[in-house]
C-alpha cells in the first residue's frame, strides 16, 4: 500500500460517524510517518499538500496539517517542498475558512506560512518547529 493510500485509508477511518478510533492519525503518524526516511518523508509532503487541498472539512485538514508537520520533521532538511511552497496561499485561504478550531490549533503553522518566501531556511524551521 503506498503512502497516499494509507493516508487515504486514516481519512476515511477518520470520517467514519462515529469515529470508531479517535487516535486514527495519532496512530497514523507513529506508525507510517515516523517510520520514512528522511527522502521519503520529504517526498511525501507534495502528496500530502495534494490531498489537504482536495480537503472540505476542518477536521480532516487538521490533522492533515500536523501530518504536514510530522513529515517535515522526519525529512530532517530545510529545504521547502516545491508543493507546499507553491500552493501556501491556498493553504491559508483554505484555513481562513474554518471556524476557531481549526485556527487556533493550527495558528503557529499558518500564521508562518507567508514568510516562507522571506526566509526559505528560517520560515521552514519555524513552520515545522525545529
Amino acid at each position: 500500500m503506498t503512502f497516499n493510500d494509507q493516508l487515504l485509508h486514516a481519512i476515511g477511518e477518520w470520517s467514519k460517524d462515529p469515529i470508531e478510533d479517535e487516535l486514527v492519525f495519532v496512530k497514523f503518524r507513529e506508525q507510517i510517518v515516523n517510520r520514512m526516511s528522511t527522502v521519503d518523508a520529504f517526498e511525501a509532503i507534495g502528496e500530502t499538500v495534494d490531498v489537504l487541498l482536495c480537503q472540505t472539512d476542518e477536521s480532516n485538514s487538521i490533522e492533515l496539517m500536523q501530518t504536514l508537520i510530522a513529515l517535515a520533521r522526519q525529512s530532517d532538511t530545510t529545504e521547502i517542498p516545491s508543493k507546499l511552497l507553491s500552493q501556501k496561499i491556498v493553504i491559508e485561504s483554505q484555513f481562513s475558512k474554518f471556524g476557531g478550531y481549526a485556527k487556533k490549533h493550527n495558528s503557529g503553522a499558518i500564521s508562518l506560512l507567508p514568510v516562507i518566501t522571506t526566509n526559505t531556511n528560517q520560515s521552514f524551521n519555524l513552520l515545522f518547529g525545529r
